[in-house]
């Protein structure tokens, strides 16, 4: 067993429960930063792939309306011109209007979707809670349980 406890880099403490060893507290505070670090990761991953889809029809959205839009609105412009018999600048005016309400609501409802595809780091903020919270109890001397 002694041997198990110096391979493990541990000592064994003969006055209690060896809680307040400054080897043990600095080896479980370095393991907490580890794990809390790797739990961090795999939300940052989680929510990438939970944002791929919708960032991808964003961009494939955004390329389509760019090359469409202008050949659109000089078409509205035209047809404007001519059913309404008003200039054909008046026209351009009108058309230009109207694209720009419809995309301040396509903004308005792909942002509010988009938002939620980024959760936050609930997970690893609740644990980061706990961990300060063991480390607290562990520097004012009670006895934290282990987890």
């Amino acid at each position: 067993m002694a041997h198990q406890a110096s391979v493990n880099g541990r000592h064994e403490s003969h006055h209690g429960s060896g809680a307040n060893d400054p080897g043990d507290v600095v080896g479980d505070i370095a393991t907490l930063v580890e794990l809390q670090v790797r739990l961090a990761s795999l939300e940052c991953r989680e929510n990438a792939r939970a944002a791929a889809v919708p960032l991808v029809a964003v961009a494939a959205g955004v390329v389509l309306s760019a090359g469409a839009v202008p050949v659109a609105l000089l078409g509205i412009a035209r047809l404007l011109a001519v059913r309404l018999g008003i200039d054909q600048g008046w026209s351009m005016l009108l058309a230009a209007a109207a694209t720009i309400v419809v995309a301040a609501l396509a903004l308005a409802v792909s942002s509010a979707r988009l938002s939620g595809c980024f959760p936050g780091f609930h997970r690893s903020r609740e644990e980061l809670r706990r961990n300060v919270a063991w480390i607290r109890a562990l520097l004012h001397g009670k006895s934290p349980v282990r987890r």
